[in-house]
């Protein structure tokens, strides 16, 4: 699963939860695609609940808010990486 992460005004962790709480509210209102938006839900969740993210902006400052865009492709539970313009960051689980 791959989403999309705008950190051009948040960190990745406000920007996750951001994300989370839209997907939330879309499923709540929509009848359709909801299997999609659960994996989603699901997915988004794990990754909040099991990231160091103080360590995540540490070692990679630009994900603590910058003019970039990233790309999260999760699949769980093998690996989380995350795609930055010039690099993929693994991120290690706690």
């Amino acid at each position: 699963m791959e989403i999309k992460l705008d950190l051009t005004e948040h960190c990745i962790e406000t920007e996750s939860k951001l994300i989370y709480n839209r997907l939330i509210r879309r499923y709540f209102k929509s009848i359709n695609n909801r299997e999609d938006l659960e994996l989603a839900i699901e997915t988004l969740k794990s990754f909040l609940e099991q990231v160091d993210f103080s360590e995540l902006r540490h070692t990679y400052p630009e994900l603590a808010g910058s003019e970039i865009d990233a790309s999260l492709i999760i699949s769980f539970p093998q690996s989380i990486v995350i795609q930055l313009v010039d690099r993929q960051v693994r991120c290690s689980l706690h």
